[in-house]
């Protein structure tokens, strides 16, 4: 709860957020959340309580390369899970998760900012937020992917499942594509393929309902 309150706030843009604690183990969690927080530090600190304040000003330029680097490292991220998916190579998946960690980090400060200041272009700041959210729940849903794919040498990934996994990654590569580079033709296209996907990835769920109904009436 210390965590989702403090983080909470921050994104609300508060510039000092004042918390109170009676044991000193709760202090050394607060510290570690706001590392995890850019541009905010302890600046007051009593036995009883702390101060988390802001420490630097934003700029547009800082918001525009950080929020690139959201992007580069989703693709980044989806790419060499699917490689070590491949090569079978496990300690590249355990790794994979903790790279969720670091996108969240730079995620918050985009909202952060977004709540505190508004897009550059007033008119997008919602689209930019909504795009920020896909992008924290892409990462989130690699890293819980990578963790489920950790498993004995032996077991077997359908060719299906790694090419349709192939197709999502090269979605997201053209979607940032598009955002930087927008051209209608290209637009239409990239929706096309992602509709194509989706019916994809629902004949496959019907072609496994099937093999477990057939399964359970052999069984019976």
């Amino acid at each position: 709860l210390i965590r989702e309150y403090l983080t909470g706030a921050y994104i609300r843009g508060y510039e000092e957020i004042k918390l109170f604690f009676e044991k000193q183990e709760s202090l050394i969690f607060v510290q570690e959340t706001v590392n995890s927080l850019i541009g905010l530090a302890i600046i007051e600190q009593g036995t009883s309580y702390c101060v988390a304040g802001e420490i630097t000003e934003t700029t547009d330029t800082q918001f525009e390369n950080i929020f690139r680097r959201i992007f580069l490292l989703t693709i980044s991220m989806a790419e060499d899970s699917l490689s070590a998916l491949k090569e079978n190579d496990q300690e590249t998946l355990k790794g994979i998760k903790r790279r969720d960690f670091d996108i969240d980090i730079f995620i918050n400060f985009c909202f952060r900012v977004l709540n505190k200041k508004g897009y550059i272009n007033h008119f997008k700041t919602q689209i930019i937020y909504n795009i920020l959210q896909v992008l924290g729940e892409l990462g989130n849903n690699y890293g819980n992917l990578a963790e489920d794919l950790i498993r004995p040498a032996k077991s077997f990934f359908r060719d299906e499942l790694k090419n349709i996994y192939l197709d999502t990654n090269e979605s997201i590569k053209k979607f940032y594509h598009l955002f930087y580079n927008f051209k209608k033709t290209e637009f239409i296209s990239f929706h096309k393929e992602c509709k194509e996907r989706t019916d994809k990835i629902k004949s496959l769920n019907n072609l496994k309902n099937k093999w477990a109904k057939k399964y359970h009436m052999n069984k019976i």
